[in-house]
């Protein structure tokens, strides 16, 4: 899952030229203002139970069905910038499908654990 999920969000960012950065929009958008707040409430409880899960890495058809995925979704994403909405509702938009695509490979419980994973993939 995280690499799918770094994999997704890494194109969709280059897909649409973004400003951020897709690590700096994953910290602040997702996990600083989503859940960060709510860690103390649901104390921690997520299905990793705090454990580091084993990555393997994408064979080539799952590349190719995320590269689908993107150029799919991609001159909808980029419609949003044409309509002068400027990047408020596309960050939006982007912080909800990132929390879609985590919550169908991970659950609900550990969506947090598995962006914050993404993050250190590539350390």
């Amino acid at each position: 899952a995280v690499a799918a999920l770094r994999s997704l969000s890494w194109k969709i960012f280059e897909g649409l030229d973004m400003d951020c950065k897709p690590a700096n929009f994953i910290q602040n958008q997702l996990l600083d203002t989503r859940y960060s707040p709510l860690q103390d409430i649901e104390n921690s409880s997520s299905c990793t139970n705090g454990q580091t899960r084993i990555e393997r890495n994408l064979t080539v058809s799952e590349e190719q069905i995320i590269s689908n995925c993107i150029a799919r979704l991609l001159p909808q994403l980029a419609s949003l910038r044409e309509e002068g909405n400027h990047d408020g509702i596309l960050s939006l938009v982007l912080s909800h499908l990132f929390e879609l695509w985590a919550v169908e490979m991970v659950g609900a419980l550990s969506v947090a654990d598995v962006w914050k994973a993404v993050l250190l993939f590539d350390e």
